[in-house]
């Protein structure tokens, strides 16, 4: 527009809906980011935000060409990271990155939910109370089976644990899970054994390795990473979900879609129990 000195009113009605729905997304992307840093800021005792994202078409390389130097053969996993700001006694807020590294493919919410099941085994999460649940709104996020897990009160996903949930709106901009998984590409792309990575055992030692280092030159222990291997043979063949009408339509983010409140039942779903699986090995050989 300010290239062809157009103003607002220049625009067609089509073109006007449209920068005016942009505005308004940008808007509660704004929105969204002052929540979740002031939610940070006034942390209580005992009480935790938690953003967590999947990192899509994770790869490894596992073999090099000793004549060429490239890898021939590279294997997808599943790098899910949850960061966690906790306040603390002495009033100090404090951050942890928890990975887990799996080589289940199936980023369905089931996964999601075993997932954040051993995320909350960790030391760092094992006096929290209350949670600020913050994701993208991707399906293996966004569905009814994971507000059914994360809000019932009758079969509880971490007993003691409340939670708040909320979703982020499309193209919302990187959040703190992005810039880490974008560390450990970078780290790995540059700094990747002759040998090749060949199991999650040695990813875990390398981006272990990768954080311990960086808390080192920064002086700084909260850049290093629990790093967690993370295994399921087979998936529950049932679930629990939401029972709710118009599900998607009730979580817009819109500023005029107002409050409104859907009873607790739950229904059951059949779930495929068999997960998609990488090639690549837990341990080495």
């Amino acid at each position: 527009m300010q290239q062809q000195h157009l103003s607002f009113n220049n625009l067609n009605q089509t073109d006007q809906r449209k920068l005016l729905l942009l505005k308004n997304h940008i808007q509660r992307a704004e929105h969204q980011t002052s929540q979740l840093e002031s939610q940070i800021e006034k942390l209580s005792p005992n009480e935790t935000t938690f953003h967590i994202d999947f990192k899509e078409n994770f790869n490894i390389g596992m073999n090099r060409d000793q004549k060429s130097q490239s890898f021939f053969e590279k294997a997808p996993i599943t790098c899910v990271t949850a960061v966690v700001h906790k306040r603390k006694l002495h009033n100090l807020v404090q951050k942890k990155a928890i990975t887990l590294l799996s080589p289940v493919l199936s980023h369905n919410c089931s996964l999601t939910l075993l997932a954040v099941q051993r995320m909350f085994e960790s030391e760092f999460m094992r006096d929290v109370e209350q949670v600020h649940w913050w994701s993208d709104g991707g399906p293996h996020f966004r569905n009814k089976q994971l507000i059914w897990a994360l809000l019932n009160n009758e079969d509880i996903l971490i007993p003691g644990t409340d939670f708040e949930v909320n979703f982020t709106v499309l193209y919302h901009g990187k959040g703190a899970p992005d810039g880490i998984f974008g560390m450990y590409n970078t780290y790995l792309r540059n700094n990747k054994p002759k040998e090749g990575i060949n199991s999650l055992e040695t990813l875990k030692r390398e981006q272990k390795l990768l954080t311990e280092h960086q808390a080192l030159v920064y002086n700084d222990p909260e850049r290093e990473h629990e790093i967690l291997i993370f295994n399921v043979d087979r998936f529950n063949d049932e679930e629990d979900q939401l029972v709710i009408n118009d599900f998607r339509r009730q979580l817009t983010g819109t500023a005029y879609a107002g409050e409104r409140s859907n009873p607790m039942k739950s229904t059951v779903k059949h779930v495929k129990r068999s997960p998609k699986r990488s090639t690549v090995l837990t341990k080495d050989k």
